[in-house]
C-alpha cells in the first residue's frame, strides 16, 4: 500500500468534534500500523471510530475481494467447510427472527448481503428477496444465481420507500460511514409495523476489556460505530423504532482472532504464532469454553438486535465532517 492519509470526524448523532479516546489500535488484519481510534462524544456518549481512513480509501483500500467477512479462500476444503458455517449460520439467524416475525410471503431486504446465504435461505420458505451489496464480485455471483442485487452502498442505493416487511444488517451496521443519515433511510425503506434487525458487536463484551486493543470486534479501521445495549435502544427509539428482542448471538471465533493478535503483537518466533491461530483445534476450543461461559453469566460478543418500525421520521442531511488528522501513515 502507498502512505495514507488519516481524517478525524466528529460525532454522527450530534456533530460535536469534542470526544475523549478510548482505544487506539492499528489494523491488525492487514498490518496497517496506524493509530485509528476510537472515541466517546462528550456532548451525546456516541461512540465511534473518530479518527479513520477518509471515505474513498476506506472502501477501496480496506475490503479487498478476500476480505474474512466475504467467505474464507485459503484452499477448497477449507472454503467448503467456511460454506457450510455461514449456510448453517443464515438458518440459525432465520429461525431466531422468525419467532419475532412470521417469515413467509414477505418482502425482505439484507443489506450487505455479501454471499447472499439468508437470502437463499429467506426464498426457500416463500419471501421476495432483495440484497444491497457494494462488493463488485460479490454482486455479480448472485445476480447470476437469479437475486435481485443493488451493486452499491446503502447510503448511496436507489430504492422506494415503505418497500420492504424486513430489512437485515447481519455484522454491516458497525461498518457504515454515517450510521445516523442510515437510520433515516432504513426508517424510509421499511413498512410501518416492520422489522429492523441488527447483527452488531455488543461493546459491553467482558471480553473487550480482557484483550483491551486486541479485541477483534474493534476491527479498525473498517468498524465506525460502536454499541452497547443501552445506547443503541436509546438512538433507534429517535428513529422511530421499538425494540422487540436482544439476543445474545454464540461467535467463539472472535476470542480466537482476539488471542492471535495479542500473541502476534508480542511474540515473533513463527511456531507460537502458528500455535496461535484461529483454525488451531485446542485454540478453538478454548475459545468456544470462554465463549459458552461468557453467554451463561455474562454479555456475548456479538448481539442480535430486533426493532419493529413504529413511525417515520423525516430525512435530514448527514452531520459529519472531516478534518485532517495532521500526518500521513506510512504502511
Amino acid at each position: 500500500m502507498d502512505p495514507i492519509a488519516l481524517i478525524r470526524t466528529n460525532c454522527p448523532r450530534c456533530g460535536s468534534f469534542g470526544s475523549i479516546r478510548i482505544v487506539t489500535t492499528p489494523d491488525y488484519e492487514m498490518s496497517v500500523q496506524l493509530p485509528f481510534e476510537v472515541g466517546q462524544c462528550l456532548n451525546c456518549h456516541f461512540i465511534y471510530s473518530s479518527v479513520r481512513p477518509d471515505y474513498k480509501t476506506l472502501f477501496s483500500r480496506f475490503y479487498p475481494d478476500d476480505y474474512l467477512c466475504y467467505g474464507s479462500k485459503q484452499n477448497w476444503f477449507v472454503s467448503m467447510v467456511d460454506k457450510q458455517r455461514m449456510r448453517r449460520q443464515a438458518l440459525q439467524r432465520f429461525n431466531l427472527i422468525k419467532k419475532y416475525f412470521p417469515l413467509s410471503k414477505n418482502k425482505v431486504l439484507e443489506v450487505g448481503c455479501a454471499t447472499g446465504e439468508f437470502l437463499k435461505v429467506c426464498f426457500q420458505h416463500g419471501n421476495e428477496v432483495h440484497g444491497i451489496e457494494p462488493n463488485n464480485k460479490l454482486s455479480d455471483s448472485l445476480k447470476k444465481s437469479g437475486i435481485n442485487v443493488i451493486n452499491n452502498t446503502l447510503e448511496e442505493a436507489t430504492v422506494k420507500d415503505n418497500s420492504f416487511d424486513l430489512i437485515c444488517l447481519f455484522n454491516v451496521f458497525e461498518h457504515l460511514w454515517d450510521p445516523v443519515y442510515s437510520l433515516y433511510k432504513l426508517n424510509s425503506l421499511l413498512k410501518t409495523g416492520g422489522i429492523l434487525v441488527l447483527e452488531v458487536p455488543d461493546f459491553d463484551s467482558p471480553w473487550r476489556k480482557i484483550f483491551h486493543h486486541y479485541w477483534f470486534l474493534y476491527h479498525l479501521p473498517r468498524h465506525l460505530s460502536h454499541f452497547t445495549r443501552n445506547q443503541l435502544n436509546e438512538l433507534m427509539v429517535e428513529f422511530g423504532f421499538r425494540n422487540e428482542a436482544i439476543l445474545k448471538q454464540f461467535r467463539p471465533t472472535v476470542n480466537a482472532l482476539s488471542l492471535k493478535y495479542a500473541v502476534q503483537a508480542h511474540f515473533q518466533n513463527k511456531f507460537i504464532k502458528c500455535i496461535f491461530k484461529e483454525n488451531n483445534p485446542v485454540i478453538l476450543g478454548m475459545a468456544i469454553f470462554f465463549e459458552l461461559f461468557s453467554n451463561l453469566f455474562f454479555n456475548s460478543n456479538q448481539m442480535l438486535c430486533i426493532y419493529k418500525k413504529n413511525n417515520n421520521v423525516e430525512i435530514k442531511p448527514s452531520l459529519i465532517e472531516e478534518k485532517e488528522y495532521g500526518i500521513i501513515g506510512a504502511v
